[in-house]
C-alpha cells in the first residue's frame, strides 16, 4: 500500500484550502496520536488499512479520526472519519496522512491546560471550527444536492451514519426541518447528532419556504436564503450530489467561467449556447452556483454579472432568427451595453480605449413649474464623442449610421469630475429624462442659490476653463450681478412732525427703492454672520452685491426703526422725530455711503440728543413781573427744553403749584425772543377764562389776551391775529 501516494489521492478530493489548512496542523505538530491496523479481506487485489488518530483541534478540543485506506487494483480510495463539526475528509483527516505518510507512530501528549480565560480565549481565536463535536459512531445530519439542467434545485435533509468498515454511509431516514427548528427552540433532543450550522441551515430554509412546506424533509433552493443554506451545508462537509450513500461527497470547488456563445443553425437562425469551463450544472440561487457531481465540487461562477433570474432567461433564451440578426445584435449593444452578452452577428465596432476625458458643462436657463432655473449640463467627451456624466457604465456605445462605437471609459476621472461640481454646491437633478443637469440645491434660499452661482461663474468657471473643462454659456442664461453707483436717503416733512423717509440705490443707470430688497436679507441672515458681499435679486436673473461692512451699521439702525417705524411695499416710511438720534446714528456709521437729503433740521436734532447732558436752566424774561419758585423754574427750563427739540410734552405739577405762572413765563420768553410770531391757543375751563386773564395781566402785561367765550365769540375771530 505504501506505493500510492495518499496525500496526492486526499488532495484530489477536498479543497485547496482544507488541504493547505491540513499540512498546517501536521506541521505544528497537532497529530497526537496514530495507530495503524490492516484488515484481512482474503483477497489480495483488495486491501484495507484503518489510521486511528488524535488531532488536537481549537482551544482545548481534541478530534479523533477514523481513516480508512482502500486500495483495489492499484487505485486508492480514503474514507477519512472525524469527530469534528465537517466530519468527513476534513483538515484533520489530512493532518493524520500526512503523518502517517511520514511513517509517524505518536504517543498522546498531555498538554497543561489554561486556566486564565485570556489564554483560553488566544487559544480558540486560531480555529473557526463551529461548536460541537460529532461521534463518528453515533448518527448525524447529512445534506442531499439535487438539481435539474435548468438550474432548478432542491436540497434534502437525512439522518445517516457511518458504516462499520468505514466505507461509507447507511441509507438512514428523512428528517423533517421541524425537528431542527425544535431542537433550537424546545432544546428537543433525539438519537441524532446536531451541529448549531444544521441548525442555521434549516431556518434558512425554513424562511424560504414559509410555514406551509415547514413540516418537509426537502426544500427548493432560490434567491439568497438557498445560496446561504447550501454553502453552509457545503462548510459542513456533509453536502452529497444525489445520493448521500452511492453520489459524490461535495467540496469546495474553484470559480469557473461562464461562456456565452451563439451557434448557428443553417436556415433557423442563432441559438444561445450558455455553459461552463469545465462543463457543471447550474443551481439558480442568487448569487449563482455551478455544480459538478463528477469532480464533486460546489462552487461560484466567474466574473457572473447576471442574477438568478437573468441566468435562468439565458438557459431559455429563444432562437434568433436570421432575418432578425443585424437588428438584434446593434439592440443588444446600443440599448443594453450593461449585457455581457456578445451579439449573434458580429457588427462593425470600433474600440476607443485609454482616450483623455474632458468634462463640458453647458450652462443655461430654462423655465419651469416653480419659476426660473438656471442649471448646466454635464458631459464626457472622449476624442470627440460625448457621453452622458451620470449615466455611468464602463463602456458606451454610440451608433454613427451603419457603425457602432464602443467608448471604454475612465470610472475615477468621471468621479473626480462629478464630486467637483458638487464640493462647489451644486447637484445633481433629473428633469425631464434628462439625466445629466446639475443646479444649486433647491431647499436653499434664492439668496444663497445666487451667492453659489456668483462664486462659481467668477471664480470657478476660469479655474475649470484653465484645468482643461469645455465651458459654454446659452443665451438664456442672462444671471448678471452689479454693483450699486449710488446710495441715497430722501425725508420729506409730511404731517407736522413726521416726516417721509425713502432710501434708494442706482443700478446701471437705473434707481429703485432699497427697503423691498434688503427686506428678504433681514429675514435670513443673522447680522453677525452675513457674507463678505451679500447678493440681493433684483429678479430672477438680475442682482446686486453690497459690502457688508459698509451695509451692516445701516441694517442695524433699520432693524432698530422697523419697531417704529412702518414701511410701505414701495420702501417709504413714516418716521417720527422722535427718532432724529437713529437717523444721526446711521449718518454718522454710513461711510459715506448715504448722503441724507432734506433732513437737515432732523439731524441736526438727532445729534442734539447723541450729545444730550441733561436740560439746561433758561433765565426768564426780564418782562416777567414774578419771581419764580425753584420747581417753577424747573418747568420753565422744561417747557424751553421741548421747544427747542420741537417735542410735545406735558406739565404735570400738582394744583397750585404755579402751573399758569409758568406757562406765561415760557410764553413771554418767546414773545421777547421774537420766536413767537403767531398767537397761542390756550383751552381752558369757561370758570377758569378770568383767572388766566387775571393772572397775564399780572405778570406778563406784554401779552395781549383774547377770551373766546360764549354765544358773542364767534365775533372776535377777526381780532385773534392781533393777539
Amino acid at each position: 500500500m505504501r506505493e500510492i501516494d495518499w496525500l496526492e489521492e486526499i488532495h484530489r478530493d477536498v479543497s485547496e484550502t482544507t488541504f493547505q489548512r491540513g499540512r498546517q496542523y501536521f506541521e505544528q505538530g497537532r497529530v497526537k496520536q496514530l495507530s495503524v491496523a490492516d484488515l484481512d479481506e482474503g483477497n489480495k487485489s483488495r486491501q484495507v488499512m484503518i489510521i486511528s488518530a488524535s488531532v488536537k483541534g481549537s482551544g482545548r478540543n481534541m478530534y479523533k479520526q477514523k481513516v480508512g485506506l482502500l486500495e483495489d487494483s492499484g487505485a486508492g480510495a480514503i474514507a477519512g472519519n472525524c469527530s469534528c463539526p465537517v466530519g468527513f475528509n476534513c483538515k484533520h483527516v489530512v493532518a493524520v496522512l500526512f503523518a502517517f505518510q511520514q511513517g509517524m507512530e505518536t504517543k498522546v501528549e498531555q498538554t497543561a491546560q489554561p486556566n486564565d480565560a485570556s489564554l483560553r480565549w488566544l487559544d480558540e481565536l486560531d480555529d473557526s471550527e463551529r461548536d460541537g463535536d460529532l461521534v463518528v459512531d453515533e448518527k448525524f445530519i447529512a445534506y442531499v444536492l439535487n438539481a435539474d439542467k435548468a438550474g432548478h434545485a432542491q436540497l434534502e435533509v437525512f439522518k445517516t451514519r457511518f458504516k462499520k468498515d468505514g466505507t461509507g454511509l447507511i441509507k438512514g431516514n428523512r428528517y423533517y426541518l421541524d425537528d431542527l427548528a425544535e431542537r433550537l427552540e424546545y432544546r428537543y433532543s433525539d438519537d441524532v447528532q446536531v451541529m448549531p450550522v444544521d441548525i442555521e441551515i434549516a431556518q434558512s430554509l425554513a424562511a424560504q419556504i414559509g410555514y406551509s412546506g415547514y413540516y418537509r424533509s426537502e426544500a427548493t433552493l432560490k434567491g439568497f436564503l438557498g445560496y446561504r443554506a447550501l454553502m453552509l451545508a457545503l462548510e459542513t462537509g456533509r453536502l452529497f450530489w444525489k445520493s448521500h450513500q452511492t453520489g459524490k461527497r461535495l467540496g469546495q470547488g474553484a470559480p469557473r467561467p461562464l461562456n456565452l456563445s451563439w451557434e448557428e443553425e443553417a436556415g433557423k437562425g442563432f441559438k444561445l449556447q450558455v455553459a461552463l469551463q469545465p462543463e457543471a450544472g447550474f443551481i439558480l440561487t442568487d448569487p449563482p452556483l455551478y455544480v459538478d457531481g463528477d469532480r464533486g465540487e460546489l462552487g461560484e461562477i466567474e466574473q457572473n454579472s447576471f442574477s438568478a433570474k437573468q441566468l435562468e432567461k439565458l438557459l431559455k433564451a429563444p432562437q434568433v432568427p436570421e432575418q432578425v440578426a443585424d437588428e438584434f445584435s446593434k439592440r443588444l449593444l446600443v440599448e443594453h451595453p450593461h449585457l455581457t452578452l456578445p451579439p449573434p452577428k458580429p457588427l462593425d465596432i470600433d474600440e476607443i480605449k485609454d482616450a483623455p476625458l474632458t468634462p463640458q458643462l453647458h450652462i443655461f436657463a430654462e423655465r419651469g413649474k416653480e419659476g426660473l432655473l438656471h442649471a448646466m449640463r454635464m458631459r464626457f467627451e472622449y476624442a470627440g464623442l460625448e457621453v452622458s456624466a451620470l449615466d455611468f457604465e464602463p463602456v458606451s456605445v454610440i451608433t454613427q449610421g451603419d457603425k457602432v462605437l464602443r467608448v471604454f471609459r475612465d470610472e475615477d476621472a468621471e468621479y473626480k469630475a462629478i464630486s467637483r461640481l458638487e464640493d462647489y454646491g451644486f447637484s445633481y437633478v433629473r428633469l425631464d429624462a434628462r439625466p445629466d443637469l446639475f443646479c444649486v440645491v433647491a431647499r436653499q434660499s434664492m439668496l444663497e442659490r445666487a451667492e453659489v452661482w456668483n462664486s462659481f461663474m467668477e471664480n470657478t468657471v476660469p479655474e475649470l476653463e484653465q484645468d482643461g473643462w469645455r465651458i459654454s454659456v446659452d443665451d438664456s442664461f442672462q444671471l448678471q450681478f452689479e454693483e450699486v453707483e449710488h446710495w441715497d436717503a430722501q425725508i420729506e416733512q409730511s404731517d407736522n412732525d413726521w416726516f417721509d423717509m425713502r432710501f434708494d440705490i442706482t443700478v446701471n443707470g437705473q434707481s429703485m427703492p432699497l427697503l423691498p430688497l434688503i427686506t428678504p436679507l433681514l429675514e435670513h441672515f443673522d447680522l453677525e454672520n452675513l457674507p463678505e458681499t451679500v447678493t440681493i435679486p433684483l429678479d430672477e436673473q438680475r442682482f446686486i452685491r453690497l459690502p457688508s461692512a459698509q451695509l451692516k451699521p445701516f441694517l442695524e439702525i433699520l432693524l432698530e426703526l422697523f419697531d417704529s417705524i412702518q414701511f410701505d411695499d414701495d420702501g417709504v416710511g413714516k418716521i417720527s422725530r422722535y427718532n432724529a438720534a437713529a437717523l444721526a446714528d446711521m449718518e454718522e456709521h454710513c461711510y459715506g455711503l448715504f448722503s441724507l437729503q432734506g433732513a437737515d433740521e432732523l439731524i441736526e436734532t438727532g445729534r442734539k440728543l447723541k450729545n444730550f447732558n441733561g436740560i439746561q436752566p433758561v433765565p426768564p424774561s426780564p418782562n416777567l413781573n414774578a419771581e419764580l419758585r425753584p420747581y417753577q423754574q424747573t418747568g420753565l427750563n422744561w417747557l424751553q427744553f421741548l421747544r427747542e427739540y420741537r417735542f410735545a410734552g406735558i406739565l404735570a405739577d400738582d394744583m397750585g403749584l404755579g402751573k399758569t405762572v409758568q406757562t406765561l413765563a415760557h410764553l413771554q420768553l418767546e414773545k421777547a425772543s421774537g420766536r413767537m410770531q403767531k398767537p397761542c391757543l390756550i383751552v381752558a375751563p369757561t370758570s377758569l377764562m378770568s383767572n388766566w386773564l387775571r393772572e397775564a395781566e399780572r405778570f406778563t402785561p406784554d401779552l395781549k389776551v383774547l377770551i373766546l367765550q360764549g354765544a358773542e365769540r364767534k365775533q372776535k375771530f377777526k381780532d385773534i391775529e392781533s393777539h
